[in-house]
């Protein structure tokens, strides 16, 4: 999930704008993406199912509906953009230590509540069943056992279409079309899921193949006008139209990617997008604190401030906790994937 072009992208010229790239070789717009991408992750689970069904408030309901109509898919489009590839063998290896081993500590971590707190959490289960979903159906970090998939089948589609633009778009297009067949489907290995994805992870790889030239993003500046009618658009296909999903959630990637040609957009999120793994993986505890504290300690149901206690303590807090304390130390780096 690294946006680190100097390393890993063989394709990229050296000569960067200072506009786009960081001293550490990071593309600014991705990281804000990927920055807002992780908040969204965020302020879809701040509005908690459990103790109280937040969704039954008309204007968290809405939010609810809008954030998950297309978060995920960002996030793999994103990923795709990020993805390189030269050694197979290698590569494997390289995402099992970032991704594998968090996926393993933080399932573990989260098992103990569910058996020892259980009339704090909402789905409690035994140690047998949150063992066996760990290993076989995704645990409770999905995305990253779906993404490791995704790595692992990926390089052999990508053997196919190469970077040839025809290519390209032809598995687009039937990865597409697979996506719309399978829908969301879990399965054994999260593979119905991975397929799913896949597609969206496509699109990411297609993005910098086509659009990334020497080592940024296009420099454009989009008017006000196209984020409101891509946002207007958006908004008619998800709650009036219905019929198009996949034109739904490509309307909100593509109002996300305008979003990033504003200078204010980019100063919000791009500090978090390096940390976007982290802030995920803490997610789940995060979240558990702080439900308890402000509905079960403080009883306080007002649902926007649980959402805003929520996303201050999940995104804020522990941003600044994994910044400034997990990233100091090294065992917390290597098993949160740093």
């Amino acid at each position: 999930m690294s946006v680190n072009v100097y390393n890993h992208t063989s394709h990229i010229a050296h000569r960067t704008s200072p506009n786009h790239i960081s001293s550490s070789g990071r593309i600014q717009e991705i990281d804000s993406l990927r920055g807002f991408a992780i908040f969204l992750v965020v302020l879809g689970h701040a509005i908690i199912l459990f103790p109280v069904n937040l969704k039954e408030n008309f204007y968290c309901g809405i939010l609810f509906d809008i954030i998950y109509s297309f978060h995920m898919p960002l996030m793999f489009v994103i990923s795709g953009f990020c993805w390189t590839f030269t050694d197979y063998v290698a590569s494997v290896r390289k995402k099992f230590f970032r991704l594998v081993i968090p996926y393993a500590v933080f399932n573990v971590i989260d098992m103990l509540p569910r058996q020892i707190l259980s009339s704090l959490v909402r789905r409690p289960k035994p140690f047998s069943e949150s063992l066996m979903k760990t290993l076989l159906y995704g645990g409770e970090f999905w995305f990253l056992y779906t993404l490791f998939i995704i790595f692992m089948i990926y390089p052999l589609i990508f053997r196919v279409s190469g970077s040839s633009k025809r290519k390209m778009m032809i598995v687009a297009v039937i990865l597409c079309a697979l996506s719309w067949f399978l829908g969301r489907r879990g399965g054994v290995f999260m593979i119905g899921r991975a397929a799913y994805y896949m597609f969206f992870f496509h699109l990411g790889v297609m993005a910098r193949q086509f659009y990334c030239r020497e080592g940024k993003l296009p420099d454009i500046k989009f008017p006000a006008i196209a984020l409101a009618l891509t946002f207007a658009l958006w908004m008619l296909l998800l709650f009036k139209i219905k019929v198009f999903p996949m034109l739904t959630i490509l309307a909100g990637i593509t109002a996300s990617y305008i979003m990033t040609s504003y200078s204010s957009f980019n100063n919000a999120f791009s500090r978090f997008g390096k940390y976007s793994l982290q802030i995920y993986l803490l997610n789940g505890i995060t979240l558990g604190i702080s439900r308890a504290i402000i509905c079960n300690v403080l009883h306080v149901y007002n649902p926007f401030i649980i959402v805003a206690f929520n996303v201050f303590i999940d995104f804020f807090v522990s941003y600044a906790f994994i910044r400034y304390v997990c990233e100091k130390n090294k065992i917390t780096r290597f098993i949160m994937g740093m």
